[in-house]
């Protein structure tokens, strides 16, 4: 007889429980089927901006090459006026000293005429 009220027992919650444990089953399911789905979709958009992420990366290299080419264009340029630069005044430096010896010839010259004029 207690075996057989065991069963009654067991039955009855058996039948009260039953229903809600299918309920939170399906439920369940829908929930990780749902999760699944948003897994998929995070993966996807992931994915997306990875490939957004490499172009964007591919783009700043070019732009850095591009700069680089720039820069070592701007840096021969400057070497190129610097050096024209330093000849420029070398010349300048000649041309002064050229013209400091020629006004000291004249100046010797004309010393020496008047000194020619006031012994006369």
């Amino acid at each position: 007889m207690a075996s057989l009220a065991a069963l009654q027992l067991s039955a009855g919650v058996l039948q009260i429980a039953e229903p809600p444990l299918n309920h939170v089953r399906t439920q369940l399911r829908e929930l990780i089927g749902r999760q699944n789905k948003t897994y998929i979709d995070l993966s996807k958009e992931k994915y997306k901006l990875d490939c957004s992420e490499v172009a964007r990366l591919n783009d700043m290299m070019s732009d850095v090459k591009r700069y680089k080419d720039k820069l070592t264009k701007i840096k021969k340029e400057m070497q190129s006026v610097y050096q024209r630069t330093k000849e420029l005044k070398k010349r300048a430096a000649n041309v002064a000293a050229c013209k400091q010896r020629d006004y000291q010839r004249k100046l010797e010259r004309l010393q020496h005429e008047e000194s020619l004029i006031g012994s006369q």
